[in-house]
Formats: structure tokens, sequence, C-alpha cells
């Protein structure tokens, strides 16, 4: 059960920082321009009613 825990955490490890820093880009420049024209939208729908 040792080695089943110290390999679980070795595969976390390794497929949490290639994985992390290859999605956070990728998500942020994607979400960025979405982002910012929802809020933009709400604040306009508000702002008209």
């Amino acid at each position: 059960m040792s080695n089943r825990s110290t390999t679980k955490s070795l595969d976390f490890s390794n497929k949490n920082p290639p994985i992390d820093p290859s999605k956070s880009p990728r998500s942020y420049e994607h979400f960025d321009p979405i982002a910012d024209r929802i809020p933009r939208v709400v604040v306009e729908l508000s702002s008209q009613t």
C-alpha cells in the first residue's frame, strides 16, 4: 500500500505541473476575452435598464 501511495503521489505531482501551466494559459487566454465581454454586456444592460 505504501508503494501505491507513493506512485499516486508521484503521478499527481508529475501530472500537476505540466497540465497546470499548459491548461492555465490556454484557459486564461480563452476566458480573458469572454470574461471581459460578459461583464461589459451585463454593465451595459444594467446601465440601460
